[in-house]
């Protein structure tokens, strides 16, 4: 909420991040390409995004190979070529102009020997802190019920959640190699809430006094957390 009023890359790539994800789930291939782009061009973490789109679309290829030629394989991959090298270009050209592929001074802060301690920080705080703990644990159980239920809703789902799954890993991966610090995880949270609220509302969708009263306990931890944080602040 505060963040949203700064003109920070984080906010711009949270929101073509979300356009990606909802591009491609609904197999839009010239839009995926677009908002790719521009994630790439708005900050380098978006090759995150690009990696977890093109594992998905060349493990489906690989699935469909017996029933398509490799040169089919290759068109259901070649828009994800365009921002790739997009941004590849754009780089070389930096580096003739400029003389460097990335700013040097942010690549100074890139360090891998405080790499744990700072995954360690960002899983905190992406699933503990601000009153996320709640919503967690509230996902966690859900989860637990649906697969001992053997929902359907889950299994229908379970495609998208595993994009939304490696997205978040390779994002944290991505940032806990660069220095600290909280803004950096706005792109993965709205899918980390989206998972959690959909398991939690799958589990409970047949008890609406019970699904009423966990998002009612979660909505007021998170404001608590909101306000007191401000007030400290």
């Amino acid at each position: 909420l505060a963040q949203s009023t700064f003109l920070l890359p984080e906010v711009l790539l949270t929101l073509l991040t979300v356009l990606t994800f909802h591009s491609y789930l609904h197999g839009n291939k010239m839009l995926t390409a677009l908002w790719l782009t521009l994630a790439l061009f708005t900050k380098e973490s978006g090759i995150t995004i690009w990696i977890s789109i093109a594992f998905f679309t060349l493990l489906k290829a690989i699935k469909n190979i017996r029933s398509k030629s490799w040169l089919d394989v290759l068109k259901s991959f070649s828009y994800l070529l365009i921002p790739i090298s997009l941004i590849t270009i754009f780089f070389v050209i930096q580096k003739l102009r400029v003389g460097w592929f990335f700013f040097p001074e942010h690549i100074g802060y890139i360090t891998f020997k405080t790499f744990f301690h700072k995954l360690d920080r960002r899983i905190s705080y992406l699933f503990i802190y601000m009153g996320r703990n709640l919503i967690t644990i509230a996902g966690l159980i859900a989860l637990f019920i649906l697969i001992i239920r053997k929902d359907k809703e889950l299994k229908q789902k379970r495609e998208v959640i595993l994009y939304f799954l490696l997205y978040s890993v390779l994002y944290l991966i991505f940032s806990s190699v660069n220095f600290y610090t909280k803004r950096y995880l706005l792109p993965v949270l709205p899918f980390t809430i989206t998972v959690f609220t959909f398991m939690i509302y799958e589990a409970f969708r047949k008890y609406k006094l019970a699904l009423m009263g966990i998002f009612l306990i979660l909505m007021i931890n998170n404001l608590w957390f909101t306000i007191t944080g401000m007030m400290i602040h």
